[in-house]
């Protein structure tokens, strides 16, 4: 009786680890999405209009202010690619989606040394590395908000900041 109660505990901890991980594997699949779909659009603008306006310049077509359009928003969609960060953004969130994918995958089919032994030591193990690749994750963005913060300021012609 008491080795049957274990083993629906341990199944419940199991069923409870594994649906967490896949939240935290769609989470990081529709942030990687969404930030290559922001990465790609903002790309093909920046490349449409920066091809676009000397076309338009050289061959006298359309108003000026429509001109000058094309060419702002194309140099809106660099700025925005170069602000929001969204290709390192779109790497990480890959980067952690496979790392966890790999992880699950190693404990479903004990692969890994880690995993093929004593079941409640896999559990601890992948909960361990689950862990351990999120904490990485938070590292990363918080190196990269440091490094955004850190960024100089440009000078002036004065050489002033």
């Amino acid at each position: 009786m008491a080795g049957q109660q274990e083993d629906s505990d341990f199944k419940e901890r199991e069923a409870l680890v594994l649906r967490q991980i896949q939240t935290d594997l769609d989470f990081f699949q529709h942030h990687k999405t969404q930030k290559r779909w922001l990465f790609r659009i903002a790309q093909y603008v920046s490349i449409i209009c920066g091809t676009a306006t000397p076309i338009l310049v050289l061959a006298r077509l359309g108003e000026v202010a429509i001109t000058a359009s094309v060419a702002a928003v194309g140099a809106l969609a660099v700025t925005a690619m170069s602000t929001f960060k969204w290709r390192d953004e779109w790497a990480q969130y890959a980067s952690a989606h496979q790392f966890l994918s790999d992880e699950q995958l190693a404990y479903l089919s004990k692969a890994h040394r880690q995993y093929n032994g004593d079941r409640q030591r896999a559990l601890e193990n992948l909960v361990a590395r689950r862990k351990a690749i999120s904490d990485a994750n938070l590292e990363e963005w918080r190196q990269s908000l440091l490094r955004t913060d850190q960024e100089p300021e440009p000078k002036s012609k004065e050489g002033r900041t």
